[in-house]
């Protein structure tokens, strides 16, 4: 992504309480990220829409926040470890 990008990113969901909604709709929506093609940008397409964020970002950058998430949570639950 570039700078630009990641600065709308943080701009948009920025907040913990959008962060924390990015979150539940996401656990809830689990089963709509089955690995089959374009299903994760379907999926992550609803959760912007239902997060009132469509148009604001794109999926591809809310599946780029989701990821960086879950480093940053892989990072505080192995400190050090490289996991």
């Amino acid at each position: 992504l570039s700078f630009i990008a990641n600065i709308k990113i943080c701009f948009v969901l920025g907040t913990s309480e959008q962060t924390t909604t990015l979150i539940k709709l996401r656990g809830q929506n689990e089963a709509l990220f089955t690995g089959a093609k374009n299903f994760a940008t379907v999926a992550w397409r609803m959760i912007l829409e239902k997060m009132g964020l469509q148009g604001k970002i794109t999926p591809l950058q809310a599946k780029e926040k989701w990821d960086n998430l879950k480093m940053k949570y892989k990072d505080c639950k192995y400190p050090g470890s490289g996991e």
